[in-house]
């Protein structure tokens, strides 16, 4: 019997690989792009092997976890794990609501999960959430306040997400 492979997958001893992002990949960053990590951040992303050529601070920003120098006012991105995915749709909701409040007033904002929709909708009773009340509360801040939610398989991919798209924003807002 054949087996299928979905198309930008490989199979490994381990199970299917994705193949969408390569081991090495290179940016070509602005001279004075600057990506501002929230200090509260406890594993930030491009930390302790930031990509060549990037340079990080590490700040205290009003909102968020990830920003641009000199757009810290305009610029933000929520980087959520499950548990704090959880915790923040349950017994942090009304601390959740403030920040998302705050959020929407902002030019770029997103909410980074650190994981997929498989991982974040798992039914466990412990942690007393239904996976539909946090599908609901998910499309709510998408459609509702207007602040996209973009998942994540892996912390590369996350990298690579948050790079391109703060340093697209960044040429944009530039003219470059």
């Amino acid at each position: 019997m054949a087996t299928f492979t979905p198309y930008g997958f490989r199979r490994t001893k381990k199970g299917l690989v994705s193949t969408a992002y390569p081991a090495k990949w290179e940016f070509t960053i602005p001279e004075d792009f600057v990506l501002v990590i929230d200090t509260r951040e406890l594993t930030p992303l491009f930390l302790p092997k930031p990509v060549k050529g990037l340079l990080i601070v590490r700040d205290t920003l009003k909102y968020g976890d990830y920003s641009v120098r000199g757009f810290t006012d305009t610029v933000s991105i929520e980087r959520k794990n499950i548990d704090d995915l959880w915790s923040s749709l349950t017994r942090d909701s009304e601390r959740f609501k403030r920040e998302l409040d705050a959020l929407m007033s902002y030019e770029l904002k997103y909410i980074l999960i650190d994981g997929m929709e498989s991982e974040y909708l798992c039914h466990r009773p412990e942690r007393k959430i239904h996976p539909n009340a946090i599908r609901g509360a998910l499309a709510m801040i998408e459609a509702k306040m207007g602040i996209p939610v973009h998942q994540s398989e892996s912390r590369e991919s996350e990298e690579r997400w948050l790079l391109d798209l703060l340093i697209r924003w960044f040429r944009f807002k530039r003219g470059l």
